[in-house]
């Protein structure tokens, strides 16, 4: 099943956040004595500039990190300005923290690098120049593998926990996502901070379905099916999509249902954007409204062209 990160936005996200927070640091690690209530938080979570972001499967919460900009209170990790040696004297940091994964969901590797990388994503929008991370030991060789560098020894946080501070520079992080930003069309899905890991095989967009949400692939590769047949059946192959290439805009300009199926051809990451958000940043810019108009045009030529192909029969990806 698909892997949807989002932001905390109602009051029962915050309230599983804080559940699942307990469950782990006091549970499961003993890092913190338990709670009457069941929940972790702190008056970190009530500022404006926090933001929670979660990772469900189905129903349910299976993953949160936290993410607050600078401001004159500081952060939970203190006044980020002590590492400005480190940084730079120029550096805006900004403070992740509280990354949880639930116990039954330890073992995947992409959720608290995909969750990382949402908070990134958002501390890019507004403006940061790096990322402070307090993390546990355990997740420290984790992080060191994806461009982070140790800033100093343990550090304990607002909370009292013990973590390694890790800062990842925005400009070096090596992000294909981020880097696609850098071009005006693509800020729209940054704005949206919604974002879906498939498995191999997994169905991204079914031929036929509504239309609800535009894409930009961020890593992997995804099948475009005129004909769908499944693992075991027959299908027709016309396209493909790569890192960095936005997808499913067709049937929100056009105000149609899906005109293929798209399946997911490795392990797959994509940022979305709803419909409302989609149709509000094209009547806000100009640009991006070109940009689409041209997007466009090029999809329905390749409608034009897969139409006048002779139908092309091959296997579907296994699932994997």
């Amino acid at each position: 099943m698909a892997l949807h990160l989002q932001r905390a936005r109602a009051g029962k996200d915050l309230d599983e956040v804080f559940r699942l927070r307990h469950e782990i640091l006091v549970g499961l690690q003993r890092a913190l004595p338990g709670r009457p209530s069941g929940r972790v938080f702190d008056r970190f979570d009530a500022f404006a500039e926090t933001e929670n972001f979660v990772a469900r499967i189905g129903d349910s919460i299976v993953g949160s990190i936290r993410a607050t900009a600078m401001n004159p209170v500081g952060t939970p990790l203190g006044d980020l300005s002590r590492y400005r040696a480190a940084l730079g004297e120029d550096a805006a940091p900004m403070a992740t923290s509280l990354l949880c994964i639930a116990a039954s969901h330890r073992s995947m590797f992409e959720l608290p690098v995909s969750l990382l990388g949402l908070a990134t994503y958002w501390a890019n929008a507004r403006g940061a120049t790096h990322v402070v991370a307090g993390v546990p030991v355990e997740y420290v060789s984790l992080f060191t593998n994806h461009n982070w560098a140790p800033l100093d020894g343990p550090i304990t946080t607002a909370l009292g926990l013990s973590v390694i501070p890790l800062a990842l520079a925005l400009a070096r992080a090596g992000d294909r996502f981020l880097e696609f930003l850098r071009q005006a069309h693509a800020q729209p899905f940054i704005e949206s901070f919604e974002r879906m890991v498939y498995a191999t095989g997994e169905i991204i967009l079914e031929r036929g379905d509504p239309g609800e949400n535009a894409f930009v692939l961020l890593s992997g590769s995804i099948g475009v099916y005129a004909e769908y047949g499944g693992v075991s059946g027959a299908s027709r192959r016309v396209s493909a999509i790569h890192p960095g290439e936005v997808f499913g805009e067709l049937a929100l300009l056009a105000d149609i249902p899906r005109t293929a199926t798209l399946v997911a051809e490795s392990p797959v990451d994509v940022m979305m954007l709803p419909r409302t958000q989609f149709e509000r940043q094209v009547a806000a810019s100009p640009e991006r409204a070109l940009f689409l108009c041209r997007l466009l045009a090029r999809r329905l030529t390749e409608r034009i062209s897969m139409s006048a192909e002779a139908p092309a029969t091959t296997r579907a990806p296994k699932e994997g």
